[in-house]
């Protein structure tokens, strides 16, 4: 098989073949080359790894979301639970008994 540059890479130095040629001397000249199985691939696997990542943005959203329903529920609690009360008892019912408003003489 010659070697080819593959067809609508954007590396211009990847080119399709069976031999790996490194000359260490010029790294201007570096190439690489692979076959084209293995091109296409690395080329599946990105697509792979491109959809697990969307769905993991996706995820992370959604818990994100959720996170901030319960802190919400929390501060709702606490608030409930040691937040000012706005109706305080009368002090006829903090005693326990009511107190006559004309008091008894002897």
């Amino acid at each position: 098989m010659p070697d080819r540059p593959i067809a609508g890479s954007d590396h211009a130095d990847l080119q399709v073949g069976m031999i790996a040629s490194f000359n260490f001397n010029s790294p201007e000249s570096f190439s690489f080359i692979i076959l084209e199985k293995e091109y296409l691939e690395l080329k599946s696997d990105v697509g792979y790894w491109r959809a697990m990542h969307a769905k993991v943005i996706i995820r992370e959203k959604i818990l994100q979301q959720t996170i901030k329903e319960q802190e919400g529920q929390i501060r709702d609690l606490r608030h409930r639970i040691f937040g000012k009360k706005s109706e305080k008892p009368s002090a006829k019912e903090e005693n326990g008994k009511q107190k006559d408003p004309k008091p008894k003489r002897p």
